[in-house]
């Protein structure tokens, strides 16, 4: 349940890309964050219970770091993206990944069960 909605976040970019009206892009996003809450709300809890206290920060910090760290560059090879490829199909590309990357995780019999 937690990676169907990690991958709802595919719809924003979809939104983007096809042009819908402005009050259904609002709408989308509205739905990106309730299924970005469905993802990270067993995300943190699962990690409180199963990492070992004394190795919580250090996961944690890795976490953020990933998670929230590597948006600036991101965000600094999103326009070279757009300006080689276009910004439809960047928006597609982005898609993609979003729906891929959970499936991928669903893959990994360990993300869909916890030892306690």
């Amino acid at each position: 349940m937690a990676l169907a909605g990690l991958g709802l976040y595919a719809l924003a970019p979809l939104a983007l890309a096809t042009g819908a009206p402005t009050l259904v892009v609002v709408a989308t996003y509205f739905v990106v964050g309730v299924g970005i809450e469905l993802f990270n709300v067993p995300r943190f809890t699962a990690t409180q219970r199963e990492v070992p206290p004394e190795r919580l920060s250090r996961l944690s910090s890795l976490d953020f770091l990933v998670s929230y760290g590597l948006a600036p560059l991101g965000l600094a090879l999103i326009t070279p993206a757009i300006d080689s490829f276009g910004l439809r199909p960047v928006l597609f590309g982005a898609a993609v990944v979003c729906v891929a990357e959970p499936l991928a995780a669903a893959c990994i019999p360990s993300s869909r069960r916890f030892s306690r």
